[in-house]
This record gives structure tokens, sequence and C-alpha cells, in this order.
């Protein structure tokens, strides 16, 4: 995310920002309406997917090519991450042995910025004011806005 930048070049009036104020209303409600829209669209096409499918498999085709498109049914495998600690140990361990366990553990986003954030604190309580992770950039603050409909 990239900080907001202020500009101090002249005084803003209340007016000015209750017209920028309602133009990010009107901006969130005009891109909530389109988020809305996207889903139902992607909730169709899943539906006509799941009926591809099913018309393939019926018909005994791997493929069909239709004047509007190619269908080709394929294989697609799932697999679920660890759910528990123990699972995710063995995981773990087991991408060790093999010499791979740093091309396959990352860590998410959010949970490093938590994880920053618990131990800047604690730091911070010890008179430690330039906490760093080891192995992560220095974090970078930004200023952000927190806008919640009226």
């Amino acid at each position: 995310m990239k900080g907001l930048h202020m500009e101090e070049t002249k005084q803003v009036t209340f007016e000015e920002v209750d017209g920028l104020v309602s133009q990010m209303a009107d901006l969130r409600k005009e891109k909530d309406a389109k988020e809305d829209e996207l889903s139902a669209i992607n909730g169709k096409l899943t539906e006509l997917k799941e009926k591809a499918v099913a018309y393939l498999t019926e018909l005994k085709r791997d493929s069909y090519k239709s004047p509007f498109g190619t269908l080709s049914l394929r294989e697609v495998w799932s697999v679920a991450v660890p759910k528990t600690d123990e699972s995710k140990e063995r995981l773990f361990e087991f991408l060790k042995s093999e010499g791979i366990f740093n091309a396959y553990a990352t860590v998410n986003s959010n949970s490093l910025k938590a994880l920053y954030l618990r131990y800047r604190e604690a730091a911070q309580e010890n008179g430690e004011l330039d906490f760093q992770l080891p192995g992560v950039e220095p974090a970078k603050l930004f200023m952000d806005i927190s806008f919640r409909k009226a």
C-alpha cells in the first residue's frame, strides 16, 4: 500500500473536505455495486462451467469446438495447506529433508505485519526504538485514511 501525500500549498476548508468525502462515498457505492455485479457474473459462470463438464462427460468427449469457443475437460488437483501445527511441522520437516524448505516456506504478509507489531511493541517497552525483524527489510510507515459510510 502506498501512503497518502498531503499537499501543503494552501489552506483547506471543511467544505472541501466534505466534497472529498462525498466523492469517496459515491465511488465506494459505485465500486460496491460493480463488485456485487461481478460476483453474480462469476456465480453464473461457475454454474455454466459445471454444466459444461457434465455435458462433455455425458457425451464422452474431452473437448468440443463451437463457433463461440472451445471447451476442453482437464483434470485439476486441489491441495489443501496443513491446518494444524502438527501437520505443518510434518510438512516443514519433509521440505527440509528434501532441501527445498526455503523455496516453499512463505509467510502471509498480514501475519508478518502482526508479528512485527507485536515484537516492535515489546522492543519499545524495553527501550529499543529501532527494532527490525531479522531477514526482513525495515518496516515503512504510511499515512492512510479510514472511510466508513455515514
